[in-house]
């Protein structure tokens, strides 16, 4: 019995950390008024109401990687200088965020844009270094089946000069002599 308490009391711990941690994720977002038209609308409370979430949840997800997918298909120099202004700018909108929630603070990671840049580039390093290797690769294995066309290709003609040879028989021409038809 005592165990069960003891369980209970901590699954009941949970769902007040939980609830707090919540309450401040609340606390630290900002509304945003967006305007759809039906067709959109109507899916997105489709998927909403699929996976058990509120629009304004889904929405809120959707943005959010919408714009990390946006972000990383800007050019490295263009997206490293907005990546830059918008850690900038994000601590000052954290602090105007608390204040209309009437907090005096919020927690807040800074330099998240910076983060996703440094990544983002680490990938396409990553993928460029793949493309080149593959390349390096290929262009490789090119040469020898150049070789090895190259070895094939005079035995082909000797092949295929050898069958007329073989093919090859006197004929009577109209004066009568017997010569080859087949020129060597």
């Amino acid at each position: 019995m005592t165990q069960d308490i003891s369980m209970t009391q901590s699954l009941l711990e949970r769902y007040y950390e939980e609830e707090k941690a919540r309450q401040q994720r609340e606390l630290s977002l900002a509304s945003l008024h967006v305007r759809l038209d039906a067709s959109d609308l109507a899916m997105l409370s489709g998927i909403a109401k699929r996976f058990q979430k509120s629009r304004d949840e889904l929405a809120s997800e959707l943005l959010s990687t919408a714009l990390l997918d946006l972000f990383a298909r800007l050019e490295a120099g263009e997206r490293k200088l907005m990546a830059r202004d918008a850690d900038e700018a994000a601590r000052q909108l954290a602090d105007e965020i608390a204040e209309e929630n009437g907090v005096h603070s919020i927690e807040f990671k800074s330099g998240v844009w910076a983060n996703h840049e440094r990544q983002i580039t680490k990938e396409e390093r990553k993928r460029a270094k793949q493309q080149a290797d593959s390349k390096k690769a290929s262009s490789q294995t090119q040469p020898q089946k150049a070789e090895i066309s190259e070895q094939q290709a005079p035995s082909e003609p000797q092949e295929a000069d050898a069958a007329p040879a073989v093919a090859e028989e006197p004929s009577t021409a109209a004066n009568g002599s017997s010569e080859s038809v087949f020129t060597s």
